[in-house]
């Protein structure tokens, strides 16, 4: 929405056409290489939306190419856009971060010495599971 205060995060299901993974390679699998200012912009749009996340204490817990989605298929992003600011706003519209079913809530865990173990906090914090499995 263009009148939420930034930052802002809305999480919705929606159908999308395509995946990064899909995107990074050709019709025989094979890997292609991104144009830089394609590949930054991208980075920009998705680290934006990884430090929203992080400003709720909120982790994705599973970011890989195939959970940035596109909304529809992106350009040929092997050739140059016409300038870098059309990159971040293309990208801006058409990239969706999915799968934050690997986030969980949970009381923070933290070992206290002086008490001798473990001792459950009262904030709340968001943190994949295997992030959980390191704090015990």
């Amino acid at each position: 929405r263009s009148d939420a205060p930034e930052p802002s995060i809305l999480l919705v299901e929606e159908l999308c056409e395509t995946s990064l993974a899909s995107v990074m390679c050709d019709n025989t699998g094979r890997p292609v290489a991104l144009h830089p200012l394609w590949a930054l912009a991208l980075s920009a749009v998705v680290s934006s939306a990884l430090s929203c996340l992080h400003k709720i204490e909120m982790s994705h817990g599973g970011l890989k190419p195939q959970n940035v989605l596109f909304k529809t298929a992106p350009p040929d992003l092997t050739k140059a856009p016409e300038s870098f600011e059309l990159a971040v706003s293309t990208m801006q519209n058409l990239v969706r971060l999915s799968d934050f079913d690997l986030s969980e809530v949970y009381s923070m865990i933290v070992q206290d010495p002086s008490k001798g173990g473990w001792e459950s906090m009262s904030a709340v914090r968001y943190l994949s599971p295997g992030m959980l499995l390191q704090k015990q």
